[in-house]
């Protein structure tokens, strides 16, 4: 009974449209008999053609403007995926992506923000220097952390702590005001990491696979 109600109903709104898109051309027909030499015949026929070019001209309208903004979202969410060190800098497989690597990549991206908005030296590096700058800075954050007491009280990074971990494997001293950056950059993201921070420290698991939410 229902499926009969459902047919029923469905052949209703068919007919319904049907007499309203023949109702609407029609009277487009009549409305053109009144101001040009055609028949009701003719005025419908030119009404009905006229509409559907109108239709298909606002459609190619609305699908042009559609890509356009899907293009502009894409170009954008490209742009914001080339303001941060990609994932694959650091690790190529799930396995790989342990605790000392997923600290190198966080790091990383703080200090390369923190260089890129607030170093005048960044203006005069393309974007690859500079995020490898960010990444050996934040291999040396990683590598004073793992020096650290099992039971240590303090996880900041000092820009002491970069100079001795980056002349230690024979990199080139770094200006002050770059270690200090570098440094403040890695203890604002401690904070919101301190407490894996310091189980890692305590259980020396820097090789384990980091469990992230």
């Amino acid at each position: 009974m229902r499926t009969i109600f459902s047919a029923v109903v469905f052949i209703v709104l068919i007919l319904i449209s049907f007499a309203l898109v023949v109702g609407i051309f029609l009277g487009i027909g009549w409305a053109l008999t009144r101001i040009l030499p055609f028949s009701l015949f003719e005025g419908t026929a030119v009404g009905m053609v006229a509409a559907l070019a109108t239709w298909m001209i606002w459609r190619r309208i609305f699908e042009g403007l559609s890509n356009s903004m899907q293009a502009q979202e894409v170009e954008e969410d490209d742009e914001e995926d080339e303001s941060e060190i990609p994932e694959s800098q650091f690790w190529k497989t799930r396995a790989e992506r342990t605790w000392e690597n997923w600290f190198r990549y966080v790091f990383a991206n703080a200090i390369y923000d923190e260089l890129d908005d607030s170093w005048d030296g960044a203006e005069d590096m393309d974007e690859r220097t500079l995020r490898e700058q960010a990444i050996r800075l934040a291999d040396a954050a990683v590598e004073g952390l793992k020096g650290k007491p099992v039971y240590t009280r303090r996880v900041r990074i000092s820009p002491d702590v970069l100079k001795h971990e980056l002349v230690k494997v024979g990199q080139l001293p770094y200006p002050h005001k770059v270690l200090k950056m570098a440094a403040d950059a890695v203890s604002a993201a401690l904070i919101d990491w301190e407490d894996d921070v310091r189980e890692v420290i305590r259980e020396r698991s820097w090789g384990e696979l980091a469990e992230i939410d």
